[in-house]
């Protein structure tokens, strides 16, 4: 059965990288990242938010493609409400896969730390421009607030397992999310998490 893995963590805490090394080491899996997607699509520095929203749907009709032909996911995004997973979580039922979250954890500080050294980085157009997006909506106190609805959303939505990304470096943490992966492998339909989604309300983060 084809297995959609969501990785699930704040922003910075590695999820694109422990993404690429998995898919490196397991062929014809597909590294599903959106931000990427969404680089794809001329204007998108102009017009954000609107081509987040079209890139977003490419990336499910291309979680799609690849379930129907039998053959895994690893989409590493932040998700704090029903509304960014659903079409992901309808895809995978659709397609018989199984859908999986598993949440990379790490204290508010190393968090914010991790997200600042990213953000440093000013050769890469994507960091800094989401850089200044989240400047101009309250810097750090927008990312403790994200912190804030991602915990409340993995209490409401436990993912399958967690991975503590603190104190270790990305191989460390690879070696146990790839241990931690191979472990959960038994079936969980995708239907079952979206019943389980709409059961407490659909609550957002």
């Amino acid at each position: 059965m084809p297995t959609l893995f969501h990785l699930n963590g704040a922003p910075g805490i590695g999820k694109s990288t422990l993404a690429q090394m998995y898919v490196d080491q397991h062929s014809g899996t597909l590294h599903l990242d959106a931000d990427l997607v969404t680089r794809m699509i001329g204007g998108w520095q102009e017009d954000f938010w609107k081509t987040l929203h079209e890139s977003r749907a490419i990336a499910v009709a291309m979680a799609a493609t690849h379930l129907k032909a039998g053959k895994d996911v690893v989409l590493p995004q932040l998700v704090t409400s029903h509304d960014e997973i659903d079409d992901y979580l309808r895809a995978a039922n659709e397609n018989d896969a199984q859908y999986l979250q598993i949440a990379l954890t790490a204290p508010k500080d190393t968090a914010l730390k991790r997200f600042a050294n990213r953000a440093s980085d000013a050769g890469d157009d994507w960091n800094r421009h989401i850089t200044g997006i989240i400047e101009k909506s309250g810097g750090p106190q927008l990312l403790l607030r994200i912190h804030d609805q991602l915990d409340d959303y993995l209490r409401k939505n436990p993912p399958v397992a967690a991975v503590d990304t603190d104190g270790s470096d990305p191989s460390q943490v690879y070696a146990e999310l790839k241990t931690t992966l191979e472990a959960l492998r038994e079936p969980v339909r995708a239907e079952n998490c979206i019943h389980a989604g709409q059961a407490d309300g659909g609550s957002r983060g």
